[in-house]
């Protein structure tokens, strides 16, 4: 799978809210178009907060890798409950670099 675009990205709708892009910082890429309902539908809110974690994934991925590593290295072998979380934390990096 190819590696994504760096963080951080931002959200910008389109000015009718009918669509809301997500884009590098930079302004050079646009990462994904989350669509949206005619102007002033209150349903633009569900689609803007799913647009508000997409632009967030960058640094979401990469504050798991510094967890995980801090888990990784700091858990005690007895402590199970830690592990099952270190465990869900490598399998949502797993999924966000595609190769679960």
């Amino acid at each position: 799978m190819s590696k994504h675009y760096p963080g951080p990205y931002e959200v910008r709708g389109n000015g009718d809210e009918e669509q809301f892009v997500i884009f590098t910082t930079d302004g050079l890429h646009e990462v994904a178009m989350v669509n949206g309902f005619e102007d002033g539908d209150p349903r633009n809110a569900v689609r803007l907060a799913n647009a508000n974690l997409l632009a967030a994934a960058p640094e979401m991925l990469e504050a798991l890798k510094t967890i995980g590593g801090f888990i990784s290295r700091n858990m005690r072998k007895n402590n199970d409950e830690g592990w099952a979380a270190y465990s869900q934390i490598i399998a949502a990096i797993a999924k966000a670099e595609g190769t679960r």
